[in-house]
């Protein structure tokens, strides 16, 4: 029970939950030189090879349908992502991050998005297209393309 098949890496203990919890759970910074300076950043693939198993079994694991038999494990690997998305937002704020790094992981590790609002006055191209898409539209839009830009009007 608790290996895929074929699979050579360790079989599912009740004891992995708490060690996976304990490896995510580190301070977000540390001192050093009278200065505050992020920690590395707790990644799984270091605790899966202390812990002898393979990122096929992990992932068979957390995504496995039976709660009682590994529901304690999906619950810690929630958790995990939480604390470690509250360390990249903490040291990202603090600036212990470069901000591009921080944007960067925000948006393609933790699934934030990044929305603008642009008001354009006057009859430029995009002005038009703002008042053409505020309105309710009879027909479906047409998509033309302008400087590699698909724009719907």
């Amino acid at each position: 029970m608790g290996r895929p098949k074929g699979s050579v890496g360790r079989a599912y203990g009740e004891d992995i939950a708490p060690k996976l919890l304990k490896h995510f759970k580190v301070d977000s910074f540390k001192e050093k030189d009278g200065k505050e300076v992020a920690n590395e950043l707790p990644h799984i693939i270091d605790f899966l090879d202390k812990e002898g198993i393979t990122p096929e079994q992990f992932r068979y694991w957390v995504s496995n349908k039976s709660y009682a038999t590994y529901g304690r494990l999906k619950e810690a690997w929630e958790r995990c992502k939480l604390y470690r998305e509250k360390m990249i937002v903490n040291n990202g704020l603090k600036g212990r991050y470069h901000p591009l790094f921080g944007m960067f992981v925000a948006k393609n590790v933790l699934g934030w998005t990044d929305k603008a609002k642009v008001e354009v006055e006057g009859n430029s191209w995009l002005g038009l297209v703002k008042r053409a898409t505020s309105q309710k539209l009879k027909k479906p839009p047409k998509v033309i393309e302008m400087d590699a830009e698909a724009v719907t009007i």
